[in-house]
């Protein structure tokens, strides 16, 4: 997200749901429900995620909680959190990582694709040092290194495709619906108070929430009209009809 100072900021999202129903092409989270905001520490979101979790369910009876992301750092933190939970690298950031270090050899990304969906380690390994060869240039070799420590860095969220059914995940659908629609989407610089109210009234809303005026902060506006505008304004107002007119459209 786009600051008003000119930085760039991140915007985290949680999603929870109880799996996704087919509709057609298009799939749609059971039950779901968000938890957003910005300037939270991790723990501070991790934890309103594990209270919501343990209010809504009997947590006793989850037989098993699977994290999709795309294994930063933060998005494991959440295994300390919540019951019975395993990590799955999300197919979006798995594909895109495959193509994009397959750019320049896309006749092996078909195999590259089968290893690690079997969860081959020692073909994956075969792999790498085959495109390594192949290389044609440092860039290329850098994306191959920064690629197969990736893989290997969420190697146990790679190998539970072929071990468990590990369910679904629209985790970009959900982020382009809730936050991008509305903060990125357009050119646009955000204050980070704003930021964190907006994130979270994104959240509370697409949860199925009704926003209200008592979620609205009541601000007093710190706009004025200034002497030489107002007697410009009187004397316009004394005018005819069409300039009248003039004025409402420049003031808009």
């Amino acid at each position: 997200i786009s600051l008003q100072d000119g930085k760039k900021t991140i915007v985290p999202l949680i999603s929870i749901h109880e799996g996704i129903k087919r509709q057609g092409k298009r799939g749609r989270c059971i039950n779901p429900h968000y938890i957003s905001s910005h300037g939270k520490s991790t723990e501070e979101l991790w934890l309103e995620a594990a209270k919501w979790i343990y209010k809504a369910y009997d947590v006793d009876c989850i037989e098993r909680i699977y994290l999709h992301g795309d294994g930063a750092a933060w998005i494991k933190e959440g295994m300390n959190w919540l019951p019975q939970a395993k990590m799955v690298l999300a197919r979006y950031h798995f594909n895109k990582a495959i193509i994009t270090v397959t750019g320049k050899q896309p006749d092996k990304r078909p195999k590259l694709f089968e290893t690690l969906f079997k969860g081959n380690k020692e073909g994956f390994t075969m792999l790498i040092r085959q495109l390594k060869e192949s290389a044609q240039d440092d860039p290329e070799k850098k994306r191959i290194r920064d690629f197969s420590g990736y893989i290997k860095n969420n190697w146990t969220g790679i190998s539970i495709y072929s071990q468990e059914n590990y369910g679904g995940s629209c985790t970009e659908g959900h982020v382009s619906h809730v936050l991008s629609s509305r903060l990125s989407s357009r050119p646009m610089g955000w204050g980070r108070e704003g930021l964190k109210i907006m994130a979270e009234l994104r959240a509370y809303k697409s949860s199925g929430g009704r926003i209200e005026l008592k979620h609205l902060k009541d601000t007093e506006s710190k706009y004025r009209l200034g002497k030489r505008l107002i007697k410009m304004s009187y004397k316009k107002l004394t005018r005819p009809l069409e300039l009248i007119i003039d004025i409402y459209l420049t003031l808009w």
